[in-house]
Order: C-alpha cells, then structure tokens, then sequence
C-alpha cells in the first residue's frame, strides 16, 4: 500500500504561502493551506497563486472558535 502525505502551510501573508507551497509541493503528494489566518482581503490573492496547482490543494477555513478551544484542550492535557 503506497501512503499519501498532505503538509499544512498556515503563514499570514500571500507571500510567505508561495514560498512554503514551493517548497511543500516537491516534498509532498498534497498541500493544505489554511486560509483562516490570512486576512480577508487576501484571499483573492493566495487563489490566484495557488490556482495552477489546485489539483494537489486543499484549502480549509477553519473557524477561530475551534481553534481557541483545541488549544484549551491541549493546556489541560499537560496540567
């Protein structure tokens, strides 16, 4: 059975996920970028960088709500 790697590129700006796309595309089958940490008006633009290569991306936006509870979750574990 041949295994798939998908890497998560969370950065906070369009320029700084073209560089960790480049880099985690020829390291791996699959790229999630994580457009929750971008602000809004950036959007358009990681698209627009991300478009010849949509065929190995996911994008997720992931609610803050989740986020501020799954690190609650890990402060407890390690109380």
């Amino acid at each position: 059975m041949k295994y798939k790697t998908c890497v998560s590129i969370a950065e906070k700006t369009p320029n700084k996920i073209k560089s960790k796309l480049k880099i985690a595309l020829k390291k791996s089958d699959y790229v999630e970028i994580r457009l929750d940490f971008l602000k809004i008006e950036q959007s358009p633009n990681v698209l627009e960088i991300i478009k010849k290569d949509l065929n190995r991306i996911v994008c997720t936006l992931r609610p803050k709500q989740k986020e501020v509870y799954l690190q609650e979750m890990k402060k407890k574990e390690y109380q």
